[in-house]
């Protein structure tokens, strides 16, 4: 720290910073994978009833008015190339935000393969998120360094650890209904 004119610890705080998030976006990933086991399937023969199907029979109304999609980048490569019988795409252009996809009016999210994996197929979700889970923040990150405790004393150096408390359950089950696409 003294060795060098970079604000190592505004780095480090805003290093962790993006590991709290990850560590949030994984807990709440977690409720949705526990879907995975009553996910319909949603295979390249029939993927646009099937998407409906998912939407206006497994979802519950009341949940189906503020819904949202969910899927990872190869559920979005696979709903990317679907087309009607008149050769019109399944996803919609958002025209208030031309970065936005939609599907029947409703937002389509789309992460990393990486923060969502495949399985043998693409995960699909679509429902109320907010409905469905909650995260529970116990106390806001702690971020605290020394240069005295622990070992630093011995090596001279300074250490930092970052505490964060939370948890996060399922409120409404019935929120969010899961899919499984096929990919070829």
């Amino acid at each position: 720290l003294q060795d060098t004119d970079q604000n190592l610890l505004a780095y480090l705080s805003r290093w962790i910073g993006k590991k709290n998030v990850v560590t949030e976006n994984t807990l709440l990933l977690s409720l949705l994978t526990a879907l995975d086991a009553s996910a319909a399937a949603i295979a390249a023969n029939g993927a646009l009833k099937a998407v409906k199907t998912l939407v206006n029979t497994t979802l519950d109304p009341l949940f189906a008015v503020g819904a949202s999609f969910l899927t990872n980048q190869s559920g979005f490569n696979f709903l990317d190339t679907l087309e009607d019988g008149n050769s019109r795409p399944l996803l919609q252009i958002n025209p208030a935000d031309r970065t936005q996809y939609m599907i029947g009016g409703r937002a389509l999210h789309v992460v990393s393969d990486k923060v969502l994996p495949n399985k043998t197929t693409a995960p699909l979700y679509v429902g109320d998120f907010k409905s469905f889970g909650t995260l529970f923040r116990r106390q806001p990150m702690q971020i605290a360094s020394t240069n005295i405790g622990g070992s630093a004393w011995n090596t001279n150096s300074t250490e930092v650890r970052a505490i964060t408390r939370l948890d996060a359950v399922t409120f409404d089950a019935k929120a969010v209904a899961a899919g499984k696409i096929t990919l070829a």
